[in-house]
């Protein structure tokens, strides 16, 4: 290990962690409890006291407002409100001299009261105000004391002042901080050394589970856990010599399991996008000649026409589309087939050249009849191992697209050359070009580049996708390209000379 791998893993360990979160722990308390202490806690006590004067008050109106009450009960309800709460009571008469009070020499309390209520100077604060009463917060710069005081004014004229000092609060909050400070820092330190000495004792076990999980990460289950700890540790550690004997055993086998189903969820994939692609395919491409079948047909039972010439018209043309429906529905199962897999194959050794000159002569009426001059350039023989069956249908798809599509100088140019183990086989016929942006899709199950005049010659876009389906199995080479007077279609596939 490195200096600076040591450094790092000091700086990453438990025990500096278990420190650090101890430390920052109790410093956080020490500081959430002088917060709330110094925010919270002056609002509580005085709400808290609003309470208290209120409901002190509440009961020197009751009791003033009782008749014939002696004087003494009167006082004994101020001395007890003065005894119970802290709070100083006095009572004046209309003229502002003190007619009951909690205390003596209250000279400087009357000065005080009459300068909350008419000396303008004087620091206030209402706190509230209603019909019966008014608490005010005020500061008396003479004696330097704040107070909370609630006044009113009975029926009779005479008022009832009651007072708290809260200066004497604030003073205590000032202490109670200092001391939970100092506190807070003598539990800081030995906290410290605490967690510091004994978390050794929990770090060598876990050490060695480090060193041992390492290992097994890469891959040597040799190391095991030695440890003697029989707690929670103990029981980890054992659990990983028991999961390192195990997953050498069943690394393995997982491996294989996770190809298996890397493989099932691939082919449900393709097959489900496959599925839902043919569907809708299928439908759109069997939408025009169901509709033109059923007008045709709907024509002939209405007797549109009586004449025997428009008659078989409209039969021609439903037999037309019914003959296009059939044709798309025979290669959509052969393409089905071979997609799937189900199509038997045979692979045997055939000569290529041999294959392709059969084809082009079976279409040489075609030719002929289109005016499609054919030039067949080709080596002697070109064996090739494949499915015949399946090479002449690509080669018939490759030469029946061509001559759809023939058009100016009408010429096809069929070639077939063999070098470096393989046989390119290649279908060239003049014609406009296919646009730059449709090439990559040619290949796609229904898809036209011309839809009116595939329509035309009875195409259904189905031809070239099973072109693609036979080669993808041979993984053969297969493309198309734009020449500068027509297009070419070509396959590359293994030759049969080895």
């Amino acid at each position: 290990m490195s200096v600076f791998e040591g450094a790092d893993t000091v700086r990453h360990s438990i025990k500096l962690k278990l420190t650090i979160i101890m430390a920052l722990l109790v410093t956080a308390v020490v500081a959430l409890i002088c917060i709330l202490n110094t925010t919270l806690f002056e609002k509580y006590y005085v709400n808290s006291r609003l309470n208290e004067l209120k409901e002190s008050y509440s009961e020197m109106v009751d009791v003033l407002s009782v008749e014939n009450t002696s004087i003494n009960d009167i006082q004994d309800t101020i001395n007890q409100i003065n005894y119970a709460h802290n709070i100083n009571v006095f009572v004046l008469d209309g003229t502002w001299n003190v007619a009951y009070s909690s205390q003596s020499g209250y000279s400087d309390v009357v000065r005080w009261i009459q300068d909350i209520n008419f000396n303008p100077n004087v620091e206030k604060k209402i706190l509230e105000d209603d019909d019966e009463y008014t608490i005010i917060q005020s500061y008396d710069s003479v004696t330097n004391m704040s107070y909370i005081v609630i006044s009113g004014i009975l029926t009779d004229g005479s008022q009832i002042i009651m007072q708290v000092t809260i200066e004497s609060m604030r003073e205590s909050i000032d202490t109670y901080n200092k001391f939970v400070i100092v506190i807070g820092v003598i539990i800081l330190l030995i906290g410290i050394i605490v967690v510091y000495v004994i978390s050794y004792r929990f770090t060598k076990p876990v050490k060695e589970l480090s060193l041992v999980a390492e290992k097994m990460s890469e891959l040597n289950f040799d190391i095991k856990y030695s440890g003697r700890d029989r707690g929670e540790i103990g029981v980890l550690g054992h659990s990983i010599n028991v999961m390192s004997d195990k997953l050498e055993k069943n690394i393995s086998e997982l491996r294989a399991a996770n190809i298996e189903l890397m493989k099932d969820i691939e082919i449900k994939t393709r097959n489900d996008e496959m599925r839902r692609e043919f569907l809708a395919n299928v439908s759109h491409e069997l939408k025009t000649p169901i509709a033109l079948i059923q007008g045709y047909a709907e024509g002939l039972k209405e007797g549109i026409n009586d004449d025997e010439e428009s008659r078989d018209f409209y039969c021609d043309v439903i037999m037309d589309e019914a003959a296009k429906m059939n044709n798309m529905v025979k290669k959509l199962l052969t393409l089905n087939q071979i997609e799937f897999g189900n199509d038997p194959v045979n692979i045997e050794r055939f000569d290529m050249v041999e294959l392709a000159d059969s084809i082009l002569k079976a279409n040489g009426i075609v030719l002929s009849q289109k005016g499609i001059k054919l030039n067949f350039t080709h080596p002697d023989t070109a064996m090739i191992w494949a499915d015949q069956i399946q090479l002449e249908e690509v080669f018939t798809n490759y030469l029946t697209n061509a001559i759809n599509h023939c058009e100016n100088e009408l010429i096809i140019d069929v070639e077939i050359t063999s070098e470096n183990n393989s046989v390119r086989v290649s279908v060239f016929n003049t014609g406009q070009n296919i646009p730059q942006e449709d090439i990559g899709r040619i290949w796609e199950k229904f898809y036209k580049v011309d839809k009116a005049r595939t329509r035309e010659y009875g195409g259904n876009g189905i031809g070239l996708s099973i072109v693609k389906a036979i080669l993808d199995n041979y993984n053969a080479k297969y493309g198309v390209e734009n020449m500068e007077n027509g297009v070419k279609f070509w396959f590359e596939i293994q030759s049969g000379n080895n």
